[in-house]
């Protein structure tokens, strides 16, 4: 049944695409905490012994992941309705992405990721 009333297309309130977002929005929090929590583990098991060196910052990537994930319900909501302007939104925030990464410090794997969680959070 929950299925049913997460329909995205009703253009009746944000309701439904709220609570989608926060549905998504918990599983991406228990997903964070059981990086943070089981780090050593999530590395090895995801990239190997080559990337130990990000155990430290494995949180950041499943957080700029859970952000994204809110991002995309959020937009498939407003799409589904036929917002325009949050296809723009969207637009406006890969270029703020790609500017910041441009202009902004990247030296490192870890400072793209930390950009694209603020890009991420802002878009959210």
């Amino acid at each position: 049944m929950l299925f049913t009333y997460l329909h995205l297309a009703s253009s009746e309130d944000l309701t439904r695409s709220l609570l989608a977002a926060g549905i998504t929005a918990a599983i991406g929090l228990v997903v964070v905490l059981g990086v943070l929590l089981f780090s050593p583990l999530v590395v090895a098991a995801v990239g190997g012994s080559q990337y130990a060196e990000l155990r430290s910052e494995a949180w950041i990537f499943a957080t700029e992941g859970a952000l994204f994930a809110v991002a995309q319900v959020l937009l498939y909501g407003q799409v589904a309705r036929g917002s325009r302007s949050a296809v723009a939104f969207l637009w406006g925030a890969v270029v703020m992405f790609l500017g910041a990464v441009a202009l902004g410090p990247h030296d490192s794997v870890l400072s793209v990721v930390t950009t694209a969680l603020v890009v991420a959070a802002l878009v959210v």
